[in-house]
């Protein structure tokens, strides 16, 4: 599977951060949102939809065992995370404000990227 495929149903997945056991202070954008992405360049899947979830600000492992996930929002709500398949990296970047945010993500070795949309559901 493509790792554009794999991203656009990758940020379906369901993401969740925990340090060995250390209390972590909850942030301002920890919960489960809704994510919907959109390809506007090259011949990725057109769309997709799922949920991450944010501890601590912090976004690690997935919910597919081939993909890895790395990043963290912001306390400013700057998101920056990069999911990792193989030799294959999709970048996402953007911003949280309130229960919602949008940016954009990209996929150098497949030559596509888009924007996705985040809405809070818990």
């Amino acid at each position: 599977m493509k790792l554009s495929r794999l991203l656009l149903t990758g940020l379906a997945l369901t993401v969740t951060a925990g340090l060995g056991g250390t209390a972590l202070a909850v942030t301002t954008y920890d919960g489960t949102y809704r994510i919907d992405t959109t390809t506007e360049e090259g011949d990725c899947q057109k769309t997709a939809s799922g949920t991450v979830t944010i501890s601590d600000g912090i976004i690690v492992a997935t919910s597919d065992s081939s993909v890895q996930a790395f990043g963290r929002v912001g306390a400013d709500g700057v998101v920056s995370v990069a999911f990792h398949r193989g030799a294959d990296i999709a970048h996402v970047s953007g911003r949280l404000k309130g229960s919602s945010g949008q940016g954009a993500w990209s996929v150098a070795t497949q030559l596509c990227g888009g924007r996705w949309r985040a809405e809070k559901v818990r």
